[in-house]
């Protein structure tokens, strides 16, 4: 299991041939149950246990839980951060794995679509990217809200995830292609 997770680390270390490697990655899934928070969990860990500073944003402001895999409160967070102004840096926790931090998903709401094609969202992306050297957000799934599709467009990289016998290919692949058309 932690083999698997090194081996995606590895390739997101080392993908780019030329130019820069992505430092903000969007981790999702089509549908719900797929797994996309427990990866992106692990992934945090397993790159912040090579020793980059990483900053996990539980960017699913509906149904986010990553606080609670990390024992730490989960407000304020990245909610009130994009809709009541709070300086996003205060809200961040040190977990207990050295080198990565956490950005819970503050109080729900079914407004972050709207936040995620605002400004603040992309003034919270550029001051995170200067400050991490990888920035992973595990948002909502693709089929479940709009709010994939409005962030993608910001970010590096997506980290999609399909849960064998569980996805259909149909819904995997009108999930991914929301996603190219962004």
């Amino acid at each position: 299991y932690s083999e698997a997770f090194r081996n995606v680390r590895s390739s997101l270390l080392y993908m780019a041939l030329e130019g820069s490697r992505p430092k903000c990655l969007l981790i999702t899934s089509a549908i719900p149950g797929e797994g996309k928070s427990t990866v992106a969990a692990n992934l945090a860990i397993t790159m912040a246990n090579a020793g980059s500073r990483i900053l996990l944003v539980d960017a699913d402001l509906r149904k986010g839980v990553l606080h609670n895999r990390f024992g730490l409160p989960g407000e304020p967070g990245f909610s009130e951060a994009l809709s009541k102004g709070l300086n996003w840096e205060e809200a961040v926790h040190q977990t207990s794995t050295p080198n990565l931090f956490l950005l819970p998903r503050g109080a729900t709401t079914q407004k972050s679509s709207e936040f995620f094609i605002g400004e603040v969202t992309d003034k919270f992306l550029k001051q995170a990217s200067a400050k991490y050297d990888y920035v992973m957000l595990d948002t909502a799934p693709v089929m479940a809200a709009d709010d994939v599709t409005s962030l993608a467009p910001n970010i590096d990289g997506v980290v999609f995830l399909i849960r064998a016998e569980y996805t259909s290919a149909r819904i995997a692949r009108a999930a991914l292609e929301l996603l190219y058309q962004r």
